[in-house]
């Protein structure tokens, strides 16, 4: 019996041929394999070089650098991943997550200062072990024209009070991120880095503040808000879209400019109920949630400048 009713026919042979003796992913541009790459941390991104010899120098111009930990056991190989990568090539970011400085902090500073000279534009530093002895790093963190954006948690730190360097060059900064565990802020630091940052359009912001202080945030750009542990407020945003207030205590003001507010979240504190039914004259376009109260059919008033004082 012939057989050749039973081929298959030539375009799916061709297929098939293709899927056995082919690797489609190192066919395609280095530009779209270094975007995949981005997303891996680094040591995975350099183990990528065993694959195939498509990918044998493809980490060393990998537009990202993340390590999941950073401290003093991981200086040698981060060393020689800085050695060995291109020079010439910039990084879009950098990533460093369990930093502890006691032992590693030469290390994140030059980790830093090769991002910063190859124009990183997002950094992010989270579980950040941050001992007073170390503040010299932020000279380097907080002058950086280039910067797009920053995001910082700090988990421990011996340092009651967060000081901002004497010179901050945030040109560029878009989105800001700033989680100060156990450190205070004050009113005047808050508002001298906002002044530095002019085009900052999203902010998220937790940390302790001075005892009966009253905190404003002034941007004109700003249009993302999320607030922590804040009890006195003064908003003067003129397109802020968004706003999310967080705390365990009691809100006692809020001093709201807004005019562009469409959206409003309060969560976990005392005299929601009494917020609620005040916040129902403030805004007819405003998707306003209490907690898990959502207030979007009440009827409100347009918001231009809104006052609340809940003692």
């Amino acid at each position: 019996m012939d057989d050749s009713g039973l081929r298959l026919p030539a375009r799916r042979r061709r297929l098939a041929q293709q899927s056995e003796g082919e690797d489609y992913l190192s066919g395609l541009p280095d530009s779209l394999l270094h975007h995949i790459l981005s997303f891996l941390p680094t040591r995975d991104s350099v183990r990528s070089s065993l694959l195939a010899r498509r990918w044998r120098r493809l980490w060393a111009s990998v537009p990202a650098i993340v390590f999941s930990s950073v401290d003093k056991s991981s200086a040698n190989s981060v060393d020689r991943f800085v050695a060995s990568r291109s020079c010439s090539c910039s990084i879009s970011h950098l990533r460093l997550f369990k930093i502890k400085l006691e032992d590693g902090g030469a290390l994140v500073r030059d980790l830093l200062i090769y991002a910063k000279s190859h124009g990183a534009q997002d950094v992010t530093l989270r579980q950040f072990f941050f001992p007073s002895d170390h503040l010299p790093l932020f000279d380097i963190l907080f002058d950086w024209p280039s910067l797009v954006a920053l995001n910082m948690q700090l988990i421990y730190t011996d340092i009651w009070e967060f000081t901002l360097p004497n010179r901050i060059i945030f040109s560029n900064l878009k989105t800001l991120s700033l989680m100060l565990g156990v450190a205070e802020i004050s009113a005047t630091s808050l508002a001298r880095l906002l002044s530095c940052c002019p085009v900052l359009e999203e902010l998220t912001l937790k940390s302790f503040y001075p005892w009966n202080c009253s905190i404003e945030i002034a941007a004109p750009n700003l249009r993302r808000l999320t607030l922590h542990r804040s009890t006195d407020l003064r908003i003067i945003c003129p397109k802020l879209g968004f706003l999310e207030i967080t705390t365990r205590n009691r809100l006692k003001r809020l001093h709201l400019e807004a005019p562009s507010l469409t959206s409003i979240q309060m969560h976990c504190f005392f005299g929601w109920i009494k917020l609620s039914r005040r916040f129902c004259d403030v805004n007819e376009e405003a998707a306003a949630s209490v907690g898990d109260i959502h207030l979007e059919e009440f009827p409100l008033a347009h918001l231009v400048c809104y006052e609340l004082f809940l003692v």
